[in-house]
C-alpha cells in the first residue's frame, strides 16, 4: 500500500511570496529547505500522488523514470581535445550556434524543449558549483551550492553528485580541487537526470510526467575574480585583472564546448 505524500504547491508559493514581500529571509530559507527535504523524501520513496479530477488522485511511479544507476562521466584534458587559450584554433567550417536570451531559467528552457523534442535531441543544462564542504565535496545540504539553485529542488541531481564522489574515492585530489583547478580543470556529465517538479513560481508542484535532461557540473577557479575595465577597439569592456583567472575561464569554456 502506497503512503500518499501530499505537497500543496499553491500554499507553499503563497507563503514564499508573503515572506519575500516582508523581507523575512529566515522564513524564505526555511521554505526552500522544506521543498528540498520533500524532494529527497520523494526520491527515496520512489512515488507520489498528484491531484486530478478523481478524489483519489493520480499515482506517479517515479522509480520507473529514475535511472537505476546514475551515469556520470568525468572530462578534462586527459580525455577531451581541449584548445587552450594560447593555441590557434583550426578552422572547422562549423557555424557557431546563435545566442538566445530568455527570462526563463536554464532548467525551465530545458524542460520546455524536452516536452517538444521528446527524446530525439540531447538537451544539456550547465550547472556551476559554488558551495563545498571542508573535505572538498559538494555541499548537498545547501541548495545555493549549485546554480541554478532549483536543480537540487526539482531533480534527482544529488544522486549523480553522490555517484561522482564515489568515483573520486581512490583519487588523491578532492572534487573541489578537480573542479576548481586553475590549470587542467575537470567537469562531469550527468546523463538522464529526472526533472519531477515544476517551477518556484508554481510552488514546486510534483509533475504528472517527469522528463529527462543531461546536466554538466563545473566550477570556477575562484568565486570572485577581480575585474578591470579595458579599452578595446570596440570600446570599454570589463574583464579580469589576473591573467590566470582569464586563462582559467577560457579553458573551462573550451572544455564545455
Amino acid at each position: 500500500k502506497h503512503l500518499r505524500l501530499r505537497w500543496d504547491a499553491s500554499l507553499w508559493a503563497r507563503h514564499l511570496r508573503e515572506a519575500s514581500e516582508a523581507m523575512r529571509g529566515d522564513t524564505v530559507s526555511a521554505l526552500l529547505h522544506l521543498a528540498h527535504q520533500s524532494s529527497q523524501q520523494v526520491i527515496q520513496r520512489g512515488n507520489y500522488y498528484i491531484a486530478d479530477a478523481s478524489a483519489r488522485g493520480r499515482f506517479v511511479n517515479l522509480d520507473k523514470t529514475l535511472s537505476r544507476i546514475p551515469q556520470v562521466d568525468w572530462f578534462g584534458r586527459a580525455n577531451v581535445n581541449v584548445v587552450l587559450p594560447n593555441e590557434s584554433q583550426p578552422k572547422s567550417g562549423r557555424i557557431p550556434p546563435p545566442v538566445l536570451f530568455s527570462h526563463s531559467t536554464s532548467l525551465d528552457l530545458a524542460v520546455n524543449l524536452r516536452r517538444v523534442q521528446h527524446a530525439r535531441q540531447p538537451i544539456v543544462v550547465v550547472a556551476e558549483v559554488s558551495g563545498f564542504n571542508k573535505d572538498g565535496s559538494i555541499a548537498l545540504d545547501r541548495t545555493a551550492s549549485l546554480n541554478p539553485e532549483c536543480l537540487m529542488l526539482r531533480t534527482d541531481i544529488n544522486r549523480y553528485i553522490e555517484a561522482a564522489a564515489i568515483q573520486m574515492r581512490c583519487g588523491k585530489a578532492t572534487m573541489q580541487e578537480h573542479l576548481c583547478a586553475a590549470k587542467d580543470p575537470y567537469l562531469f556529465l550527468c546523463r538522464d537526470v529526472t526533472v519531477f517538479r515544476g517551477t518556484r513560481e508554481q510552488g514546486y508542484p510534483l509533475e504528472a510526467d517527469p522528463v529527462k535532461i543531461d546536466v554538466i557540473i563545473c566550477a570556477m577557479s575562484e568565486q570572485r575574480p577581480a575585474p578591470q575595465l579595458v579599452n578595446t577597439a570596440t570600446g570599454w569592456t570589463e574583464w579580469y585583472q589576473s591573467e590566470v583567472s582569464h586563462t582559467a575561464l577560457l579553458e573551462r569554456l573550451n572544455l564545455l564546448s
